[in-house]
C-alpha cells in the first residue's frame, strides 16, 4: 500500500470511528486487541448499511477480543491485530 494509500485509508477510518455510536466507539476503545483500519470501515459498513446494530457489533467486539484475550497466548504473538473481514 502506497503513502496516499494509506492516508486515505486512515481518513476512512477516523470518519467511520466518529460515526459510530458511543457504545461502538467505547468497545474498540476499551478492547485489548488493536483494530486495523479496514476491520473499523468494515464493521462501519455493517452498520450503515443495517445489517448490524450498534448493539449487535458491539457484542461482535467483545466476543472476539474476549476469544483472542483468552486463546491469544497459545498463539505465541501470531496475533498482531484483529481481522474480522
Amino acid at each position: 500500500m502506497s503513502a496516499s494509500e494509506d492516508c486515505i485509508q486512515r481518513i476512512k477510518q477516523y470518519r467511520a470511528f466518529d460515526e459510530f455510536p458511543k457504545n461502538i466507539q467505547d468497545a474498540l476503545n476499551y478492547s485489548n486487541l488493536g483494530f486495523s483500519s479496514k476491520d473499523i470501515v468494515y464493521l462501519h459498513s455493517l452498520y450503515v448499511s443495517g445489517k448490524k446494530t450498534a448493539a449487535d457489533i458491539e457484542i461482535m467486539i467483545k466476543k472476539v477480543d474476549a476469544f483472542y484475550t483468552l486463546f491469544g497466548p497459545f498463539y505465541k504473538g501470531q496475533i498482531t491485530h484483529l481481522k474480522i473481514y
